[in-house]
């Protein structure tokens, strides 16, 4: 394989390959260089597991009726919704109407994934939507 090509390596062998690392490129470079900076001392993956456990908690104490469980892994949220609730593709669409962006499910789920550098604020935002739509489903 060229230098400038990454590939992808399991115990069955190659996986994928990509010839899009350009070392040409010094912006590119010094954009991956600060990256790999952020995640290399694990400060952003405890902080979005410290935002998501409390965004969790705040949907399990609000107690709304529609919801039957509420499940968190670092800033990943699924909600799973009573089967007699509205489907999960109904809620996504109206957090959708209120600018929040998330993905139904196996007609129950509801998950959301926000990014990794979501402000504490942002996140408020959009619990507070989603507190909105929870409330009106049953």
């Amino acid at each position: 394989m060229p230098p400038d090509s990454i590939a992808v390596w399991t115990a069955s062998g190659l996986v994928a390959s990509t010839r899009t690392l350009r070392t040409d490129m010094p912006l590119s470079c010094a954009v991956a260089r600060e990256v790999i900076e952020l995640l290399a001392d694990g400060s952003l993956a405890e902080r979005s597991g410290a935002l998501g456990d409390a965004a969790a908690a705040r949907l399990r104490a609000a107690g709304h009726p529609a919801v039957l469980e509420v499940r968190q892994r670092g800033l990943w949220l699924g909600i799973e919704l009573r089967e007699d609730a509205p489907t999960a593709r109904q809620a996504s669409e109206r957090l959708m109407e209120r600018g929040v962006l998330a993905k139904d499910t196996h007609d129950t789920t509801l998950r959301l994934a926000p990014p990794l550098t979501v402000t504490a604020e942002e996140l408020d935002w959009v619990l507070e939507r989603l507190d909105d739509v929870l409330a009106g489903l049953l």
